[in-house]
């Protein structure tokens, strides 16, 4: 006789009922629009990456260089809007 494995939910697991999934899942696909309209795209890390050293200080000096890259793309970012608004 086969013996069946019981069903239970696994530990550090929480296992949600749909009239909580459905609307869980629908927020977080929410944010995930949000977060991609502002431009963030997924990254997928490996386990243990030490992601808070990738974070900028707040005595951090930046290059000078790096500061005209970022005013070109703001303008380019700007520009692109303005270009598709029938607004302006």
């Amino acid at each position: 006789m086969t013996r069946l494995i019981e069903a239970r939910t696994l530990k550090g697991f929480r296992d949600y009922p749909p009239e909580l999934m459905i609307p869980r899942e629908q927020m977080l696909e929410k944010a995930r629009q949000v977060y991609r309209s502002y431009g963030f795209a997924p990254m997928r890390l490996p386990a243990g990456f030490d992601f808070m050293n990738l974070f900028h200080a707040h005595d951090e000096r930046a290059p000078v260089d790096g500061l005209g890259w970022g005013v070109r793309v703001l303008f380019d970012v700007v520009a692109e809007y303005c270009a598709g608004s029938s607004d302006f």
